[in-house]
């Protein structure tokens, strides 16, 4: 048996069939997102499928003791309608801690992923220190390298 680690709570469907989700190990296909598109995104997704329901009122739980390496207080559950097709819209994400799960409402079946907003590095000043006054002309500027910047720019 193959465990997803998601859980889907029904509360109405319109219909008669079935629903399933697949995990997929891998980032998703065409990744574009609807609003901010810095975005770190989990290295899975899962598709919630369904047969002969149109539509659905449902609560989706991502369990967090089987996905590794998530900080829940940052992380989103985005979601698009179409496997592969179109742009990702974050739902409304709420971390049930007693649970150790992310929830969202849904309605439509589709495309899920957790995902958070990249960190920005900052470039930290060695020398000199900040608001010092040095005497002369010439200064010379120190700064811890942040690892995904190959130039930086000095404003004064």
């Amino acid at each position: 048996m193959n465990h997803t680690g998601v859980s889907v709570n029904v509360f109405s469907a319109y219909g008669s069939g079935f629903i399933s989700v697949e995990r997929h190990y891998y980032l998703p296909y065409n990744i574009t997102f609807i609003g901010e598109n810095s975005m770190d995104v989990y290295p899975n997704r899962w598709v919630l499928n369904n047969k002969g329901i149109s539509k659905v009122d449902a609560i989706i739980k991502f369990d967090l003791k089987d996905i590794n390496g998530i900080n829940p207080l940052k992380t989103i559950i985005e979601t698009r309608q179409t496997e592969g097709i179109g742009s990702f819209f974050p739902l409304e994400t709420h971390y049930n801690s007693q649970d150790s799960t992310l929830e969202a409402n849904i309605d439509e079946f589709g495309e899920f992923i957790l995902c958070s907003p990249k960190q920005i590095e900052v470039p930290v000043l060695n020398y000199p220190p900040n608001d010092s006054l040095i005497p002369g002309t010439t200064v010379t500027l120190s700064w811890e390298q942040v690892n995904t910047d190959s130039k930086y720019r000095c404003q004064i």
